[in-house]
């Protein structure tokens, strides 16, 4: 090899590390502005995702609310049928007790 022939290698090496330098310094550019899309994109999501499972809660919640108001009305108005027939001296004994053998429990 001459040594122009080596010149010229060194310098095509030379510029292959340069162009990788440049490369290198935008992808890692492209890397910092891809965490932050990704990150804004996160948070985005999040927001969304936290306003969704508030208003499920709320819903939710509405409807246990009700649910517990009608169990309360319900056993209000079976309770109450029930202290009427006692004090009316028609008391009903359990259902399936009057199909049994006397003696089983």
């Amino acid at each position: 090899m001459t040594a122009e022939s080596e010149n010229l290698i060194l310098e095509l090496l030379g510029n292959i590390r340069a162009d990788m330098a440049d490369l290198r310094a935008e992808l890692k550019g492209d890397m910092h502005t891809l965490r932050a899309d990704v990150a804004a994109d996160l948070l985005a999501m999040q927001a969304r995702n936290d306003a969704e499972h508030k208003a499920t809660r709320e819903a939710t919640r509405d409807q246990i609310a009700g649910l517990r108001r009608a169990v309360v009305e319900y056993h209000s108005v079976v309770i109450g049928h029930g202290v009427a027939h006692q004090r009316s001296g028609r008391a009903r004994a359990p259902a399936g007790a009057a199909s049994r053998p006397a003696g089983q429990a």
